[in-house]
Parts: structure tokens; C-alpha cells; sequence
């Protein structure tokens, strides 16, 4: 019929609340070659290991952003960042502080892109918290799909 029911509930506090996405929706792959699965992340936890020939994702200790690292063909790497701070504090607002378990996954998303890769972060679950004023992240699960730039 057009209309979209999103189920929001506050929990003990509107301070803090939790966004997952419908684990039922499909996710848009095309035009992407390659994915790393489900993977969590925690606020004040140790940085993921870079290990040559495989792809990574790396999180800041104070999660405000995931970046991936891509090897390239001369022994580096390649990356993207995605900000989530932005996308953090526009959700907070936009569901004042409620918690939701059905949100679509193009909506908990971010696309970067550079002259090597392009990317698209899906993000399942967040978990914020808003303290005088700032929202920040207490954990995440994200999946990315990726290709390589032509």
C-alpha cells in the first residue's frame, strides 16, 4: 500500500538505543566483486592486524569510522573510509532516541569511493549513545562489498 510501519520503542533511557537492520531485506550488490562478512566492532577495543594479501576492515578506537584496506599489486594497500559520526548523530535525531529492529540496509549504508576502489558499508546493528549533546558509538557490525576501480 505504500506505507512503511517502522516498529521504534524507547528503552530505559533515550540516552541510549540501538538500530538493526530488517535481516530479512536483501542487500543491493551489483556492480561490487567481492564482500567481507558480518564483523563487530567495539568502542575502546585493540585495532585489527593488517595481514599482506588480505583484505581488512580496520575501526578507530572511538568507532567514528571503519576503513578498508584492499591489497594492491606493488605490495600496499588501498583503502576507503567511511564516517559514521555523521550518520551516527542524523540517526539519533531522526528516531530521538528510540530503538528500532527494522530499518532497511540501503538506510544504515554509506558509499565511498577513490580512484582505486569503490565501497559500500552496510552496517546491521548500531549501538549509540548520547551524552551532553554527543552521540557516539558503543559497538557496530559491519559488512562491506567492494571492487576495484577499472
Amino acid at each position: 500500500m505504500g506505507v512503511k510501519y517502522l516498529n521504534v520503542w524507547e528503552g530505559g533511557s533515550l540516552e541510549m538505543m540501538t538500530i538493526e537492520t530488517d535481516r530479512g531485506a536483501a542487500l543491493e550488490l551489483e556492480g561490487y566483486t567481492r564482500m567481507l562478512g558480518a564483523q563487530h566492532f567495539y568502542a575502546n577495543t585493540a585495532v585489527v592486524e593488517l595481514k599482506p594479501g588480505t583484505a581488512a576492515l580496520r575501526a578507530t578506537k572511538e568507532l567514528d569510522s571503519l576503513t578498508l584496506f584492499v591489497p594492491d599489486a606493488a605490495g600496499g594497500w588501498s583503502s576507503l573510509t567511511a564516517l559514521l559520526s555523521p550518520m551516527a548523530a542524523q540517526k539519533f535525531e531522526e528516531y530521538g532516541g528510540r530503538s528500532t529492529y527494522q530499518t532497511s540496509p540501503e538506510e544504515l549504508s554509506i558509499t565511498v569511493s577513490n580512484d582505486r576502489l569503490r565501497a559500500k558499508f552496510f552496517f546491521r546493528h548500531l549501538q549509540l549513545k548520547k551524552v551532553d549533546a554527543k552521540v557516539t558509538l558503543l559497538n557496530v557490525e559491519a559488512s562491506v562489498m567492494y571492487a576495484l576501480q577499472p
